[in-house]
């Protein structure tokens, strides 16, 4: 019997090692098995505490940044990233899930960029040259005020 290339059997362990990674990261994808949810709409503060109950898993917010934001109803069985996507559609509220805790942490989303003006260059009138002119004194004190008002009742002389 003839013992294998070592190409050939560092082939055979690097196929095996990809199946496996592969199986692991659909298994991850496949995420949380589904639960049941039953969250009402209510303050995004409320809301967050009781889709954390009935996930099992932790949410990590502001107060200050889910104070007064409104959430909507889940009702249904679903995976928890599921859950918090449909609980935090159309606010202007993310989450986040840490792949290492399960942990969701939920912060503001980013402030979409102001959109430009429209460019008028080319609608600008052209530029008006001036001739060169020039400024001599034969003192030079620098300005100088004789008197100041300022935010007080009082005359200062300067």
């Amino acid at each position: 019997m003839t013992r294998p290339s070592p190409v050939r059997l560092l082939s055979l362990v690097l196929g095996v090692a990809a199946a496996a990674l592969l199986a692991a990261g659909l298994a991850f994808a496949a995420d949380a098995p589904r639960k049941p949810f039953d969250v009402p709409a209510d303050v995004a503060e409320a809301s967050l505490r009781k889709f954390s109950a009935q996930a099992g898993l932790d949410v990590l917010f502001a107060t200050r940044t889910a104070g007064q934001v409104r959430t909507n109803a889940v009702k249904g069985d679903f995976t928890p990233n599921e859950a918090i996507d449909r609980l935090l559609a159309g606010t202007d509220l993310v989450a986040a899930r840490d792949d290492r805790t399960g942990t969701f942490t939920v912060s503001r989303a980013p402030a979409s960029p102001a959109p430009r003006p429209p460019d008028t260059s080319a609608a600008l009138a052209p530029v008006l040259e001036l001739e060169t002119f020039s400024v001599t004194s034969d003192k030079a004190i620098g300005y100088r005020s004789l008197d100041s008002i300022s935010g007080s009742n009082s005359r200062i002389a300067v």
